[in-house]
C-alpha cells in the first residue's frame, strides 16, 4: 500500500468541504454542508482539522512510524537510530497553530451566518510534503540506521496540530456559562453530535458513532478523556481525539452534554447509590433454552436467566429505591446517581423508574442491566441514562439515554454450575451458554457535567479483549462500571485482574459492581469462604473491595475528582485538563421498606 493509498481509502473522493451555518444552529438544525460539496480531491489539506486527525493518525498507525516518536532528550541513545525525534520549539509551534486554527473564521456569505475555517498557511506547507510522497510506500522496513521518511514527521506535527485545534469538542454543555466565546470548531462538533442524536440508528441507540467525513467503514475519530500514560501506541498521540475502529467492528456512541453546569459543579463530588438488587435468586430463574443438535464430542445447550416475580414487584422495588435514596440523604445530602447490576430490571421497569427520579433535581445519572429492552426483545442490556441538572429557566429537565446490547455471552461451565448450585437445572455435565442474539456491538460514552465521560460494561464485555476494549482504551472514559451477575468481587478474583488493566491503560476508574443473589447462593454452598462482597473500586491510586454489611440493602460511593496532568507521546501535556475520580467514601444504607423479588 503507497501513502496516497490510505488517504484515498480514508477520503475516495477527495478531502470534503465543511461549514458551520450559525443561522441553523440557534433554529437547531442540521450543521452538515451539502453533501458531495468537495475543496478538491486531495492536493490540498482538509479544512477540517478532525478530518486531519483521521489521515494523519491512520497513516502513522499503519506505517507504524508512531512508535519511533519521543521528545527530545540531552541523554539517549544516537540520533541516528530511526527515532523521530520532537523538540519543545516543535510543540510549541504545533500548539500556537492548532489553537489558532480552532478560531480562524475568514468566509462567510452574504448573510454572514456561513463561516468556514481558515487552513492555516504552516497547514498547507506540512500537507503538500505528504501530497508528494504519495507515491511512496507506506510502510518501509528500515535498517537500524535508515533516517525515517521525510513525511513522518510532517505527519506527527499535524497529527498534533489537529488534535490541539480540537481542544475540548464534544464537552460543550452550555456557551453562555463560558468563560469566552466557545471556538467554532467547538460548536461545530455539538452540531454534529445533535443531529446525530436525534436519528436513530439500527434501533440500538442515539449518538454519533464519528465526527469525521472519512469513510467510517474504515475508520472513525470520537473525542476522548484520558492519555494512557503506560506504553507506546497512537491513541497516546493525542488528548483530544481518538482514531477508532470501523463500524462493522463496533461503534462507540457519544451522547452530546446537557445541562447546565458551572465549573464548580462540574468539579463537585460525585454520590452513587449501588442498590446489589435482586437480593436473592431462585435456582429456576435459570433455565434450559435450547440443546445442541451439533456434532460437537462434548455436548451444550443454551441457558436463559429470567426473574419469576419481577413485574408483581415493581411497585416494591419503585418504592425501596426512594426509601434508599432517603436514608443515603440523612448521610451525605444529595445523591446524583443510582446504578442497578447485570439483568436487574425489565425495559419497562427502567423506563417507570427513570420516569420518577427524574423528578429528583439531585439525580443526574442512573444506569442498569436489563433482561429485556422495553421494545419486546428478551437478552441482556444496559441502559445509562444521563439526567442534568434543571436550570432555573427549564420546565422539565431533558435528558439523554442509550441501551445496548451485551458483547459477548456468558459461558456457564461445572464449576460455575456447583458454585452457584445450579445443578437442579442445568446437567454439570454439558457446556451451557447465555441464549442472546449478539446483533450489534456498540459502547455509549456520556458525558456528565459537561466534563466527565461515563460508560457501562457487561459483565464478559470487562473481560474480552474484542470489541470494546479497544473503544474503551481510545477514547479513555474518566468513570467505567461493569454491571455483573457474579459472585463477590475480591481483589483475587478476574473482575480486579481487567479493571487493572483499564485503571493502567487509559487510566480509568472502575466500579465492578453485581447483585447480591450469586453470592448468597456462593455463600449457602460452603465452598469458599463467606463474603457479602458485591463491588470492587479501582482508580489510578489502588483498588478496594466494597462489602455489605448483613443488615444495609446498598452501598452509597462518594467519588472526588482530582485534576491531574497527561502527556502525549510527542511531549505536549494537557494543562491538567483530565480528571481522574477517586473514590472518597463508602456508607451503607438500610432500610425497614419490603424488600422485592426477583
Amino acid at each position: 500500500m503507497l501513502v496516497g493509498d490510505a488517504v484515498r481509502l480514508l477520503f475516495p473522493q477527495g478531502n470534503l468541504d465543511w461549514w458551520v451555518d450559525l443561522k441553523s444552529k440557534m433554529e437547531n438544525k442540521e450543521a452538515f454542508g451539502p453533501k458531495g460539496d468537495q475543496y478538491g480531491p486531495w492536493y490540498l489539506p482538509p479544512v477540517d482539522p478532525i478530518d486531519l486527525f483521521a489521515i494523519t493518525a491512520f497513516l502513522l498507525s499503519r506505517s507504524g512510524a508512531y512508535h519511533h516518536i519521543q521528545p527530545e532528550t540531552h541523554q539517549g541513545p544516537p540520533a541516528e537510530f530511526r527515532k523521530l525525534e520532537v523538540t519543545l520549539s516543535d510543540r510549541q509551534h504545533w500548539v500556537e497553530i492548532g489553537r489558532a486554527w480552532a478560531q480562524a473564521t475568514v468566509r462567510q456569505d452574504v448573510s454572514g451566518n456561513r463561516v468556514t475555517l481558515e487552513t492555516p498557511e504552516a497547514v498547507g506547507q506540512m500537507w503538500s510534503r505528504i501530497w508528494a510522497a504519495f507515491d511512496e510506500p507506506l510502510f518501509n522496513a528500515l535498517d537500524a540506521r535508515a533516517e525515517p521518511p521525510g513525511w513522518w514527521r510532517d505527519a506527527v506535527g499535524l497529527l498534533a496540530i489537529a488534535d490541539e485545534a480540537a481542544t475540548d469538542v464534544g464537552f460543550l454543555a452550555n456557551e453562555e456559562l463560558q468563560e469566552t466565546t466557545p471556538p467554532l470548531l467547538t460548536l461545530a462538533v455539538e452540531f454534529r453530535i445533535l443531529a446525530a442524536m436525534k436519528e436513530l440508528t439500527d434501533g440500538e441507540g442515539r449518538g454519533a458513532y464519528t465526527l469525521s467525513q472519512a469513510a467510517p467503514d474504515v475508520a472513525c475519530v470520537l473525542p476522548k478523556s484520558r492519555t494512557p500514560s503506560r506504553g507506546c501506541t497512537v491513541r497516546s498521540l493525542s488528548h483530544n481525539l481518538s482514531l477508532l475502529p470501523p463500524r462493522g467492528l463496533a461503534r462507540a456512541r457519544w451522547l452530546a452534554p446537557v445541562g447546565e453546569y458551572t465549573a464548580r459543579q462540574a468539579q463537585a463530588s460525585l454520590n452513587l447509590l449501588i442498590i446489589p438488587y435482586p437480593f436473592s435468586i431462585a435456582a429456576k430463574s435459570f433455565h434450559v433454552a435450547g440443546l445442541s443438535e451439533s456434532d460437537a464430542r462434548a455436548p451444550w445447550g443454551w441457558f436463559g436467566v429470567e426473574p419469576l416475580n419481577a413485574k408483581a414487584q415493581e411497585s416494591l422495588l419503585l418504592g425501596l429505591v426512594d426509601a434508599l435514596i432517603e436514608e443515603a440523604r440523612r448521610d451525605v445530602g444529595q445523591v446524583h446517581g443510582v446504578i442497578f447490576p447485570e439483568l436487574a430490571l425489565s425495559g419497562a421497569t427502567y423506563a417507570k423508574l427513570i420516569t420518577q427520579l427524574e423528578k429528583d433535581d439531585d439525580i443526574e445519572f442512573v444506569a442498569s442491566g436489563l433482561h429485556s429492552d422495553g421494545e419486546g426483545r428478551v437478552g441482556n442490556f444496559a441502559a445509562a441514562t444521563i439526567i442534568p441538572v434543571r436550570s432555573k429557566r427549564q420546565k422539565v429537565r431533558r435528558w439523554v439515554e442509550d441501551v445496548r446490547q451485551k458483547h459477548h455471552r456468558w459461558r456457564l461451565d461445572a464449576d460455575q454450575i456447583k458454585s452457584y448450585a445450579l445443578g437442579s437445572v442445568l446437567d454439570p455435565g454439558m457446556g451451557w451458554w447465555e441464549r442472546l442474539d449478539v446483533l450489534s456491538r456498540s459502547l455509549t460514552v456520556g458525558v456528565l457535567r459537561g466534563e466527565t465521560t461515563i460508560t457501562t460494561l457487561i459483565c464478559e464485555d470487562l473481560a474480552r479483549v474484542d470489541p470494546a476494549q479497544e473503544l474503551l482504551r481510545a477514547i479513555g472514559p474518566n468513570i467505567v462500571i461493569a454491571l455483573l451477575m457474579d459472585s463477590a468481587q475480591l481483589q483475587t478474583r478476574w473482575p480486579n485482574r481487567y479493571a487493572t488493566v483499564l485503571a493502567e491503560d487509559p487510566g480509568s476508574s472502575v466500579l465492578t459492581f453485581t447483585s447480591l443473589g450469586l453470592i448468597e447462593r456462593a455463600n449457602k454452598t460452603g465452598f469458599f469462604p463467606p463474603s457479602r462482597c458485591i463491588a470492587l473500586w479501582r482508580d489510578d491510586c489502588g483498588v478496594r473491595e466494597l462489602s455489605l454489611p448483613k443488615d444495609s440493602h446498598a452501598l452509597c460511593l462518594t467519588l472526588n475528582p482530582f485534576r491531574i496532568t497527561e502527556s502525549t507521546l510527542d511531549g505536549r501535556t494537557d494543562s491538567r485538563n483530565a480528571l481522574s475520580w477517586r473514590l472518597g467514601g463508602v456508607q451503607p444504607v438500610r432500610t425497614d421498606a419490603e424488600l422485592p423479588e426477583w
